[in-house]
């Protein structure tokens, strides 16, 4: 069985694919979200893991998936709410001018699908809430090389726009290319 799975990974490792090294990337990032609702104010934390694909020198897709880190609470009107981020995802293009150095300058366009829960406390008694939306999410950010593969990436991101709710957020994170 180790076989048949040592095999292909040792063919992966010594064909000869350098051209294409460094085109595909993975990114771990922390946000601390803004969430702002009615003159509300939340800023629970989350991760996020995105899996990228330069196409060109100046363009790259990706997709990520994520979830909340710390929740955070905030008083309206008596009561005690508490809100975190469940589950995120979406894909976003990301154009992006890079030195060479390996500096970069980058932004994000594209879609993001988000759920939130939480629970209120108050002196009525208690209740528990879920949303769910997605809207188009845009941003902007850089990233500083590190390491011959890896860079230190620092952004700002809309996230959601809608129904009298806003997300933002800034994140920070590790993307390795591979």
């Amino acid at each position: 069985m180790h076989r048949f799975i040592a095999l292909p990974c040792l063919l992966a490792l010594t064909t000869p694919v350098a051209a294409e090294t460094g085109k595909t990337y993975t990114e771990l990032s922390g946000i601390y979200t803004f969430i702002s609702d009615s003159g509300f104010e939340v800023n629970p934390s989350a991760v996020k893991l995105t899996l990228g694909r330069e196409f060109t020198d100046w363009l790259a897709a990706e997709a990520f998936i994520g979830t909340g880190l710390i929740d955070d609470n905030t008083n309206i009107l008596g009561a005690n709410v508490n809100v975190e981020v469940d589950r995120l995802y979406g894909a976003h293009l990301r154009p992006f001018y890079r030195t060479s150095d390996g500096y970069e300058i980058f932004a994000r366009a594209g879609y993001f699908h988000g759920r939130l829960s939480g629970s209120a406390v108050g002196p009525g008694g208690s209740a528990v809430f879920f949303a769910q939306d997605g809207s188009f999410s845009f941003g902007a950010g850089a990233a500083f090389p590190i390491g011959q593969s890896t860079k230190l990436t620092l952004d700002w991101m809309r996230y959601y726009q809608g129904q009298g709710t806003t997300i933002n957020g800034v994140g920070a994170g590790i993307r390795v290319h591979f």
